[in-house]
C-alpha cells in the first residue's frame, strides 16, 4: 500500500509540476503579446507625436491657408490657387491655357465648374459638400488632424502596418480611416524625418518632398500624383497663412 500512496504521490507530484510549467507557459506567452501590442501602440503614439512636432512649433496657429503653385500634366503647365478653411471651405482654381477648372465649396453649398468639358456649372449636393470638405480642407494632413483632435477630426482610425521604403527612404506605413465610411489611405512617414512621403489612396499615389519651413510650420513644396491619368507635378510658388477671405468675390454664380 506503501508503494502504491508512494507510486500515486508521485504521478500527483510529477502532473502537477506538469500544469504548472504550462500554466508558466501560457502566462509568459499572454504577458509577450500583451507587451507586443503595448509596444505597437506605443511606437504608433510616439510616430504621432514625432509628425506634429516635426510639422513645427507654430503649426498650431494655422487656422486657413492659401497657396499657389505651378502645375505640369501630361505636357501642359497651368497656375493653380488653392485656399482652405477646415471643414467650412475649399476654393480652388486651375487656369489654362483656353479655359478653367474652378471648384467651390463652403459649408452646404458647393459647384464645380470644368470650362473644356461644358459652360455649366455643376451643383453639389449637401453630402456631397459635408464629404469633401472632409476630404480636402485637411492643411496639415490626417495624422496631424488625429494626432491634434482625434474626437472632431476627420479621421476614426489610423493602425500600424509595418515599415517600407520610398525612395530609398525607410518608412513606417500607416493606414488612415476616415470617419462616416469615407474612404482610407495609406500614409508612409520617413523614420529620418517624420515627415509624410507619400499617400496612397482611391485618387493614386500623391509623393511630397522638398519641405521648408514657412514662418514656423513646415510645408511640402513639390507634390507628384501618379494615378490612371497620367502624372501631375505641383512647385509651390507661394504659401499665405490665415489670409484675408473675401468669399463673395471668389464665388461663381450657380445656374437658375
Amino acid at each position: 500500500m506503501g508503494l502504491v500512496k508512494s507510486a500515486a504521490y508521485s504521478v500527483h507530484t510529477t502532473k502537477s509540476k506538469i500544469m504548472k510549467a504550462i500554466i508558466r507557459i501560457i502566462t509568459i506567452v499572454l504577458a509577450l503579446l500583451y507587451w507586443t501590442s503595448s509596444s505597437l501602440a506605443e511606437d504608433m503614439s510616439e510616430i504621432v507625436s514625432k509628425h506634429v512636432a516635426a510639422l513645427g512649433k507654430h503649426a498650431n496657429r494655422l487656422h486657413s491657408i492659401q497657396i499657389e503653385q505651378k502645375l505640369l500634366s501630361n505636357g501642359v503647365e497651368s497656375i493653380q490657387t488653392t485656399i482652405l478653411v477646415p471643414k467650412h471651405f475649399f476654393y480652388q482654381q486651375m487656369i489654362l491655357q483656353g479655359g478653367q477648372v474652378l471648384t467651390y465649396v463652403r459649408d452646404s453649398l458647393g459647384w464645380s465648374l470644368n470650362s473644356f468639358v461644358s459652360s455649366k456649372v455643376r451643383m453639389m449636393s449637401p453630402q456631397e459638400c459635408a464629404t469633401f470638405l472632409l476630404l480636402n480642407t485637411q492643411m496639415l494632413g490626417p495624422i496631424y488632424e488625429y494626432g491634434t483632435d482625434s474626437i472632431n477630426g476627420p479621421v476614426q482610425t489610423i493602425t500600424l502596418e509595418g515599415d517600407d521604403k520610398i525612395e530609398e527612404e525607410p518608412c513606417h506605413r500607416m493606414k488612415v480611416v476616415y470617419k462616416g465610411g469615407i474612404g482610407e489611405t495609406d500614409v508612409y512617414i520617413s523614420k529620418k524625418s517624420y515627415l509624410i512621403k507619400m499617400t496612397v489612396n482611391v485618387l493614386g499615389k500623391t509623393f511630397f518632398s522638398n519641405y521648408r519651413s514657412v514662418h514656423g510650420i513646415v510645408f511640402p513644396h513639390r507634390i507628384e500624383i501618379i494615378n490612371a491619368y497620367g502624372k501631375a507635378v505641383g512647385d509651390v510658388l507661394s504659401i499665405k497663412q490665415n489670409p484675408s477671405i473675401d468669399f463673395d468675390r471668389l464665388k461663381i454664380t450657380p445656374p437658375t
